[in-house]
């Protein structure tokens, strides 16, 4: 597998390991999202920074209530992030991408930490 670094702005977070962007993945390539059910790969599936995945508590609990308060806080439309793509999800339909803040610090490890994950 090899590992591809790319741009991404910030279209709209989803939930917390999910979020649509528009992935810039160089030579003027820029995957969009398709907003709706049907995900592709401008929607990117957060993962750790050593590719393993991250799962966010799902929609409707008290977890995910703060997990998506925080990320209202962190990130917004337009924001650019820094991705490390790590290839497609195990969906098949979503880039699994380790997503670091404009502070430097890691999505899914910050997540994590403050006990977001299922």
């Amino acid at each position: 597998m090899s590992i591809r670094y790319a741009k991404a702005e910030i279209v709209r977070v989803v939930d917390g390991d999910t979020v649509h962007t528009n992935l810039d993945i160089g030579w003027g390539i820029i995957l969009r999202p398709r907003i709706g059910k049907e995900y592709n790969f401008g929607t990117l599936r957060i993962v750790f920074p050593d590719g393993k995945g991250y799962d966010c508590p799902e929609r409707g609990t008290e977890l995910n209530r703060r997990a998506m308060q925080y990320l209202a806080e962190t990130v917004k439309p337009g924001q650019i992030l820094h991705v490390i793509s790590h290839g497609i999800a195990t969906d098949g339909r979503r880039t699994a991408a380790s997503v670091t803040f404009e502070d430097g610090r890691d999505w899914a490890t910050t997540l994590a930490g403050w006990g977001y994950t299922k």
